[in-house]
């Protein structure tokens, strides 16, 4: 078929228009030959950021840090957080915490950031840098997260001081939080690296030294 564009064509118009009605009424009858066969499979990358590092050897390193419920949660291999149907499955109650702030459900953990939120962001520091991402559950305390975050932070350390090149921390919302409380106690050591620098977009520092008060 000849193509079809404008915007006229939208994901419930292929029900409307007879051209793409039949062809795909044919096509579920075995009948594909209204259909153009591809040259080859997409080469176009399927986003499922916030998990593996993009590495670039040698490069000045920078963490990113998702915010508040940017990060994805599974339970398990299942992911609950930010998943439609499991939520609407009710599966959302399995992310409870108890009065210690612990998971109910043993097996939580981070599965990746918000890729319509991070990714780009992260593809354009790739470019110049390592990115290193750090997705964390945001359900727990800012400390347990900035637990493991300065064990990630200590290793990052090392790299690059090894590599000498800098080491940047890119870290939204509640990640300022977790970067700010990992670095206590390792201050003296990240901004003696030279070019390091903790960026904070959007951090509440205000109002957590309100309620420290």
């Amino acid at each position: 078929q000849k193509p079809v564009s404008g915007p006229e064509v939208t994901h419930f118009s292929y029900f409307e228009r007879d051209e793409s009605a039949f062809a795909l009424l044919g096509a579920l009858g075995g009948d594909d030959s209204q259909f153009q066969l591809l040259e080859g499979p997409s080469r176009a990358e399927i986003s499922r950021g916030g998990k593996d590092v993009k590495r670039k050897d040698d490069a000045p390193i920078v963490f990113l840090l998702p915010g508040i419920m940017g990060s994805h949660i599974q339970l398990g291999k299942d992911r609950i957080w930010f998943e439609p149907f499991s939520m609407w499955s009710g599966d959302m109650a399995r992310l409870k915490v108890d009065d210690q702030g612990r998971s109910v459900e043993a097996n939580v953990s981070p599965d990746g950031w918000m890729d319509r939120n991070y990714e780009m962001l992260a593809r354009h520091l790739a470019d110049s840098h390592e990115v290193r991402p750090f997705a964390y559950d945001w359900r727990l305390s800012i400390t347990d997260a900035a637990g493991r975050f300065g064990k990630a932070l200590d290793q990052a350390m090392t790299d690059a001081e090894r590599r000498g090149k800098p080491l940047r921390i890119v870290a939204h919302s509640m990640g300022g939080l977790v970067a700010r409380l990992a670095l206590k106690g390792r201050w003296d050591r990240f901004k003696a690296i030279p070019g390091s620098r903790l960026l904070q977009l959007g951090t509440p520092n205000n109002e957590i030294g309100r309620a420290h008060v």
